[in-house]
């Protein structure tokens, strides 16, 4: 069993992140963001997640679209308001043993192209028992795939 955990966040010295914040929320997105440079912050930052966290080998090719509606939408206001730096972080949790997947797709790689994405990609062994708690807490992941699954 599988599980991903999708974050799409841009960077910027001279990026306002705060005019794109609401739009994304009515989205559906889960926004995270910082206009200042502070102790804990070298670099304004936002970061959006889809309002589901995370995905299931079935439903990840979802939110990779709505992943790619998100920067088709919204890439060159970000690129304008000074985003240098764009990144789909990728999380993958798995318990057993070898873990395979096939993740992005062809429309996937044009949109990163485009959108000069960087596509970091971790992956993480889980314990049987840690699995479990996991798969407790994230049971909408596991909802059949649909248009409004993000």
């Amino acid at each position: 069993m599988v599980l991903f955990r999708f974050t799409l966040t841009f960077y910027g010295e001279a990026f306002a992140p705060e005019p794109f914040v609401a739009e994304l929320e009515a989205l559906g997105a889960v926004v995270d963001w910082c206009a200042e440079r502070n102790e804990q912050v070298s670099t304004p930052y936002l970061e959006v997640l889809p309002a589901l966290l995370f995905s299931t080998q079935f439903n990840a090719d979802n939110h990779l679209q709505w992943f790619i509606a998100v920067l088709d939408a919204h890439y060159p206001a970000l690129r304008a308001a000074g985003v240098e730096q764009s990144v789909l972080f990728t999380d993958v949790y798995y318990e057993g043993g070898q873990c395979n997947m096939e993740l992005f797709n062809p429309t996937f790689y044009a949109c990163a192209a485009r959108c000069e994405l960087a596509t970091p990609l971790s992956a993480y062994h889980i314990p049987q028992k840690a699995w479990n708690q996991l798969e407790r807490e994230c049971r909408d992941a596991y909802a059949e795939p649909n248009e409004l699954t993000p």
